[in-house]
């Protein structure tokens, strides 16, 4: 299922920024990176299409038409392109599943650059996911911006947040005050802090203080799907001074999941990380793929693990994993803007 040219050139400009003359590193399954390509240079940028050793596309890249490039090329392009397009599928093709993971030097210094990265997750898989991340990909991007915004303004101003669900969440937290991403699907400095936007798009993201969480978390479903984890039901964290408390965790399925990739990362993997609200209210149920499931509107997401440097993030690990918990309940500084999932901003 390849998306209409209409709404992948309406991605590469509107949600992408991508203008004229920029180089554009593109990576991903080759018949992505080629469509993505064709609206780049309908816009007047150069594309520079890369695909991966670990992808087993066997759409080849036609060479005569577009420019591509090999690993050992991959250190000197990252020094001079504009923006990187990276392609991602709903249930990406891992050949060794891995809890931890590394970033690599031509990331790395993508990062350290400050280039512009853009992240699109396609319509790949099962009918069903297909057909989730569609819905996704349609939401009104304006009104999720309006929204965010919002939200932003909020959380800048707060403290003190109090999350609750049916489901028995009673977490208590203070925001570090250093920053929120409105991460709604659209490029832009002013809403961005970490020169990323995602495509679907639908959260607000900040970074709570490392230790000052207290109180228990359920997550109705959990999964790390790098790790090939499969998925661990009615997960429950308790936290302390920001850290889960490792000996008290409980699931009702997959504990020895959670177990096994707590013992194979390293670092501060068990300390708050992230603090963040869906927004996009195309996304209403858990398909197992992250990049679409954390946009899910009217959710919280609650992160352990890795954050450094994010927004002046303090910990330093091998793993960074989200929990969603749908149709939850925040309270900031006692007031109330999110309420089983149905937001309070005008009330």
């Amino acid at each position: 299922m390849i998306l209409s040219r209409k709404k992948l050139n309406r991605i590469v400009t509107d949600s992408f920024g991508i203008k004229a003359s920029e180089m554009v590193l593109i990576t991903g399954p080759a018949r992505w990176m080629r469509a993505v390509a064709v609206e780049c240079k309908e816009v007047g940028a150069l594309p520079i299409l890369y695909q991966t050793s670990l992808q087993s596309d066997r759409v080849k890249v036609p060479q005569t038409k577009f420019r591509s490039i090999i690993d050992n090329q991959l250190p000197a392009i990252t020094e001079e392109i504009d923006a990187w397009i990276e392609i991602c599928l709903p249930f990406p093709r891992i050949s060794k599943p891995e809890a931890g993971v590394v970033m690599p030097d031509w990331i790395a210094r993508i990062v350290e650059r400050g280039v512009r990265q853009c992240s699109l997750t396609v319509p790949e898989g099962p009918l069903r996911i297909r057909d989730a991340v569609m819905k996704a990909l349609e939401a009104d991007v304006d009104s999720m911006v309006v929204l965010g915004r919002k939200f932003r303004e909020l959380l800048a101003s707060a403290r003190n947040v109090h999350i609750t669900t049916g489901l028995g969440t009673d977490l208590y937290l203070l925001l570090a005050g250093t920053g929120v991403a409105v991460d709604c699907g659209r490029w832009d400095p002013k809403l961005q802090v970490d020169n990323i936007v995602y495509v679907p798009g639908g959260g607000v993201v900040t970074v709570p203080d490392e230790t000052s969480a207290n109180g228990l978390v359920v997550v109705p479903v959990a999964y790390l799907r790098r790790a090939h984890s499969g998925w661990i039901r009615g997960l429950q964290l308790q936290f302390h001074e920001g850290r889960v408390n490792l000996a008290t965790v409980r699931a009702k399925s997959g504990l020895r999941i959670f177990n096994r990739i707590l013992e194979e990362t390293t670092g501060d993997k068990n300390v708050i990380a992230e603090f963040a609200i869906g927004v996009n209210p195309n996304v209403q149920n858990l398909i197992g793929s992250m990049t679409v499931d954390e946009m899910m509107g009217g959710s919280v997401r609650i992160a352990i693990g890795d954050n450094y440097g994010w927004m002046n993030g303090k910990n330093k690990s091998d793993l960074h994993w989200d929990f969603i918990l749908p149709e939850a309940t925040v309270e900031l500084e006692g007031k109330t803007i999110l309420k089983r999932g149905e937001f309070q901003l005008g009330r």
